[in-house]
Parts: C-alpha cells; structure tokens; sequence
C-alpha cells in the first residue's frame, strides 16, 4: 500500500489485445476483454480462468456490480450473474451495443453506443424487484415478490402470472406497463391470474410491470425483441 507510488504488471493468459473493464471484491477479480469475454480470478490476479458460460459474445465493454448481482455490458446486451462471475444469464437490451453500466440496489443503468456515430447514443434505465417484504407504516404499500411474465423476452404476446401473489380472488388488480423511464403504455384490471397482452403496438426495449391491489404491490421487468 503506498498509494499507486509502485505498480506490477498483472498476466492475463493469452495476452488479450484490449482490456475494457476491472471489477474486483475481496480476492475475486474479473476482467473484461475484446475478443476473450471475461477472465476471472480468485487470488488477486495471480492465476486468471475465462468464465464465459451464458455469454453470446465475448466482447465485454464494462462491468458494474450493485453488491447483490454483476452485470456485464457486451456488444449483445447486458447480462447478470450472481454467483460472483462464474455463470452468467442475458439481463436485456439484446443485440443492442452496452459500452457504460452502473449498478445501484434498486436500478442498472446502461449507455448504448450510438447507431452509425455517436449523436443518437442513449442512456437505458431497468429497475430491480425487490427481494424482501416489509412491514409497512401506516398509508404505505407492502411490496410481494411471485410476479412472473413469459416469455422473456417477449416477441408477440406476453403472458403475465400472479398466481403466487397473496392477492384476494374477488378483488381486480390493477397492472400498469411502462417504460424505464416511467412512460405508461397500459394501465388496466386484470381478473384473471394469467392474461397474455399482445405486444405488437410496443418497440423493442425493457418495461416494467407494477400490479396494486390494495396496499400490496408487486413489480418485475421484461424484454421485448420483435
């Protein structure tokens, strides 16, 4: 520790020809590269193993981590993995160029390169369910987690699921669909446990679900890739 007064080179197998992206907590380090998707390491950079197992591309522009899950930002769209790097699931954005993440517990944000130059680049926000429940204070909402839409992503139709949420059968609950950034793009009540909406009028992107009944309250996100 003398305050980057000194630094050691650090050898990556194969010698990658870019290195975009560092992220490391305690002895574990991943590296993002151009051409070798992500390397890992458990003993601080001594000895590096690729871990590419869910990747579609290995060329990895950024990584972020919200201290629950990390998330790699590729040239096919954002992935996550919670198991520290080692395994990793598609999180959206698919087939769109990720070249910024930043994590934080209740959102990921991504910057996306810009379609034949940098004027129309975009910043894409996707907020994150919660994972607990919580006693509410009085006039607040008790947040439930069990809502699940299929498929994801969705292409034509999209069929959402509450039938492990502790909603009262007589009562409608009311679903709204919206944007990232807060745009509603349906706002109905559903009677039904499973309703499927057609999805044709909708561009592709991540949205939102949020079903109320009452003070319970249940919130996922989606894809959509046409």
């Amino acid at each position: 520790m003398n305050n980057g007064d000194t630094w050691e080179i650090i050898t990556i197998p194969s010698n990658p020809s870019d290195i975009y992206s560092i992220y490391a907590r305690s002895e574990m380090v991943l590296a993002a590269t151009a051409i070798d998707g992500i390397y890992k390491s458990t003993d601080n950079g001594t000895t590096w193993t690729q871990s590419n197992t869910g990747l579609t591309t290995k060329l990895v522009w950024t990584l972020a981590s919200n201290g629950q899950a990390i998330f790699a930002g590729t040239v096919s769209g954002v992935f996550s993995s919670t198991d520290e790097g080692t395994t990793w699931n598609a999180f959206g954005l698919t087939g769109n160029y990720i070249t910024a993440l930043h994590a934080t517990p209740n959102a990921v944000y991504a910057g996306l390169q810009g379609s034949g130059g940098l004027s129309n680049a975009s910043v894409w926000r996707a907020l994150l369910q919660p994972t607990s429940v919580t006693e509410p204070h009085e006039n607040e909402s008790v947040t439930h987690t069990g809502l699940t839409c299929y498929p994801n992503p969705a292409t034509t139709t999209l069929t959402i699921d509450y039938t492990r949420l502790p909603f009262l059968a007589a009562v409608p609950v009311l679903c709204t669909i919206t944007t990232v950034t807060g745009e509603v793009l349906k706002h109905v009540e559903l009677t039904e446990s499973h309703t499927t909406f057609p999805l044709d009028d909708c561009a592709n992107g991540v949205y939102m679900i949020i079903l109320r009944q009452g003070a319970m309250q249940s919130t996922t996100t989606f894809s959509i890739l046409h």
